[in-house]
């Protein structure tokens, strides 16, 4: 379900974060006014409690102040998924669509709140369960939150925790956008991997080029096996996970073919020429060789 994301284009010309040591929460900020606006003044401060939003004039106060974009008040809501707020999960919802508009100015709004939700899902909840210390969520992934922090500079060096936040913000400025690049390729690929789905048979889907396809075909129950072209040549066959993130697959490869490659692998399948060893993925000279093996798996486990 796509969350509700403040719809109106605005930009940012003046941000106020705190100051002393920087965390992924207020770069991502210093990021999203970045974006929206390259001359966009970055303030680090110690106090802002008299300071206010003017959402017009694009002055904004984040992760600090316990205003809009602050997470540190008691009365700070938690998002729908149980996920506690930080201030850029905050600042997200309202500048969200701006930043992607930026960037992509021709996708729907829809479109555009799809891409939102997936900077959400993939990149915030994680910096907002990070910064709130939320129990059971795993801190011992490295993730964006830990590369942040290695721009903090260390107690032996010259340099300043404004010199490391400004180079942070650089960095999360440009994982950012091409974060946006990549989901905004993946909601213009459902609609061309949907029109696949529906020419379908024996549950193999084919494509005519390597897209992002998980998403829409785990949707469809029925689809079973992914045919396309591969980059190195041939082309490649994945079976379809039961969900996004599962390692489980509605056809199992066979043990026998697993970690072969070349004549190994044709052995035991025409025109196979590779079959990783956990079973996701597998190469074929041909399409027919490709399609021919498609329909024995969804044969032999049907």
């Amino acid at each position: 379900m796509i969350a509700r994301y403040d719809e109106t284009i605005r930009t940012i010309n003046e941000l106020t974060v705190h100051a002393g040591v920087f965390h992924s929460d207020d770069v991502f900020c210093g990021a999203v006014a970045r974006i929206l606006n390259e001359e966009a003044v970055v303030n680090r401060v110690n106090d802002a409690t008299e300071l206010e939003n003017d959402l017009e004039r694009g002055i904004i106060v984040a992760d600090i102040g316990r205003k809009e974009f602050d997470h540190h008040q008691p009365d700070c809501p938690d998002r729908e998924d149980g996920i506690k707020h930080c201030g850029a999960s905050r600042l997200w919802f309202v500048y969200g669509i701006s930043v992607v508009d930026k960037l992509f100015p021709a996708l729907t709004t829809l479109k555009k709140a799809e891409v939102c939700d997936a900077v959400y899902r993939n990149m915030l909840r994680t910096i907002a369960a990070l910064d709130n210390n939320v129990e059971n969520f795993p801190k011992d992934v490295y993730s964006v939150v830990t590369i942040v922090e290695a721009f903090r500079p260390t107690w032996n060096e010259d340099a300043t925790y404004d010199e490391g936040y400004f180079e942070a913000v650089k960095y999360m400025k440009l994982v950012l956008s091409n974060e946006i690049r990549r989901y905004a390729a993946e909601v213009l690929a459902a609609d061309i991997v949907e029109s696949k789905i529906s020419e379908m048979k024996d549950g193999i889907v084919i494509l005519d080029k390597l897209i992002p396809w998980k998403t829409p075909v785990i949707k469809c129950k029925s689809a079973k096996i992914v045919i396309y072209p591969s980059l190195r040549g041939g082309f490649n066959l994945e079976p379809v996970p039961n969900e996004i993130e599962e390692i489980t697959y509605r056809v199992d490869i066979p043990a026998a073919w697993r970690g072969l490659s070349g004549d190994e692998a044709g052995k035991h399948f025409k025109g196979m020429t590779f079959c990783h060893r956990g079973g996701f993925v597998l190469a074929f000279k041909t399409r027919e060789d490709a399609v021919a093996c498609g329909k024995y798996l969804v044969c032999t486990e049907n």
